[in-house]
């Protein structure tokens, strides 16, 4: 097996605290957030779908929604059975994935529990996976590529993990080992490229 090649980082982008989105992913731009009726309290960054959702829902929802000012961010009041079965199968997934990586001896790849269940690897560029109740293959655990600032990889790579828990831990190590040398790092390093030039001939950045 080859070694892992360094692949360049991508440049930053400001990128919603709430999607990962950032100006080049078709979210609007990526903008400091508060509600209107709210005059102090930290302000996340959203992009403006987000930011539309979080208006509608205090404005339509009020009964089930409200702004934490101190947190910054969207709190619902009542507990919500489907989010809590989804966060003990966030737990879960973690839990067998830091386990499998551990056991590949993939020293440089870490898990993390954030939204959802983040595997990152070591230029930043992470998998995001999915369980069957939040994948976008319906009933099947899933995973999507998104590059150091949570931003799709272009094209987005998407990728169905079929099987169960132990199923998808065997096959992400597959894709992670695929991730360090092999087509998918291939992959990562023409996106990455592309959003360097992208950075480089930005006409807001030429000009500042």
């Amino acid at each position: 097996m080859s070694e892992p090649r360094n692949t360049p980082e991508a440049p930053a982008l400001p990128r919603c605290t709430t999607c990962g989105a950032s100006r080049i992913d078709g979210h609007g731009e990526v903008t400091p957030y508060r509600p209107e009726d709210v005059t102090t309290g930290p302000e996340p960054l959203m992009c403006d779908d987000c930011a539309n959702g979080v208006d509608s829902l205090l404005k339509e929802d009020s009964e089930n929604y409200e702004w934490d000012a101190q947190k910054g961010q969207l709190h619902r009041k009542t507990e919500d059975p489907w989010v809590t079965a989804r966060d003990a199968e966030f737990d879960q997934l973690a839990e067998s994935l830091t386990r499998a990586v551990s056991e590949a001896d993939l020293d440089r790849i870490t898990v993390e529990r954030e939204h959802g269940v983040a595997v990152i690897l070591p230029n930043g560029y992470r998998w995001h996976v999915f369980t069957p109740r939040t994948s976008r293959f319906p009933g099947e655990f899933s995973t999507i590529l998104f590059t150091a600032d949570r931003d799709w990889t272009n094209p987005p790579v998407m990728l169905p993990l079929t099987g169960n828990l132990h199923d998808t831990c065997a096959n992400m190590i597959l894709i992670l080992r695929e991730s360090l040398s092999g087509e998918i790092q291939e992959l990562i390093e023409k996106d990455a490229f592309a959003r360097l030039e992208i950075q480089l001939f930005d006409p807001d950045q030429l000009l500042s």
